[in-house]
């Protein structure tokens, strides 16, 4: 017969272990009946987002309508609130233009950019098939650079910051197909050395998809 010393030092563990499991259990279940909840939805659409670049004498403006991926989740939250959020990808227009420059070895400069963008979104439904909200914007500049080349050198200014704003959108449901129509404006213009930049405004006109989730709720 173990010393009941020994018998405490045992099954404490014991004890633990099954507190241990039992909780991570209930996680287990409780992330799992929410995560069936949410609906998943790959996008694409097109992304408009005007900007001037005003290089040492010379300004050149982006007017170029760009393609935008992105994947999108959803979770009704109550009868006419839905809680949203949305990552998206687009590739701006790149631009290589020549500055007036009494620089016998310049031979160019050029900037390129994309972005992702991070919106967290609060939608109220007037029915089962159209919604409108807004909400939280972030966007993280990826790719891009600002580039000022000359014949043996090149100088080279990469930015990968952040910027934050606000949007506002609209979607409209068919069954598992879904449009979304979105405006953002950043707090702020972005601010590279070297250039001038203007522009804080976006469009985006997407389509979707609901891949799954959203547990045995059917869309009318």
């Amino acid at each position: 017969m173990l010393p009941s010393f020994v018998y405490y030092n045992i099954s404490y563990p014991v004890i633990l272990s099954r507190t241990t499991l039992v909780a991570f259990l209930l996680l287990t279940i409780g992330l799992s009946r929410l995560t069936a909840q949410v609906k998943v939805s790959p996008e694409i659409g097109v992304s408009y987002a005007p900007y001037t670049i005003y290089g040492l004498n010379t300004q050149h403006t982006s007017n170029r309508l760009d393609y935008l991926f992105g994947i999108n989740g959803s979770l009704q939250i109550s009868k006419h609130f839905l809680a949203n959020l949305r990552i998206s990808y687009v590739d701006r227009e790149d631009f290589k233009w020549l500055d007036l420059c009494l620089c016998p070895d310049y031979l160019y400069s050029a900037y390129t950019q994309s972005d992702l963008n991070v919106e967290l979104s609060l939608l109220y439904s007037f029915n089962s098939t159209f919604y409108v909200g807004g909400g939280y914007t972030l966007v993280r500049r990826m790719n891009t650079a600002y580039f000022y080349k000359e014949v043996d050198s090149e100088l080279t200014r990469h930015y990968n910051d952040f910027n934050s704003g606000m949007h506002l959108m609209a979607v409209y449901h068919y069954r598992r197909f879904y449009a979304r129509l979105t405006y953002a404006r950043r707090f702020k213009p972005y601010e590279p050395a070297y250039l001038f930049f203007e522009g804080q405004d976006r469009f985006d006109l997407t389509v979707g998809y609901e891949l799954f989730g959203g547990g045995s709720t059917k869309r009318k």
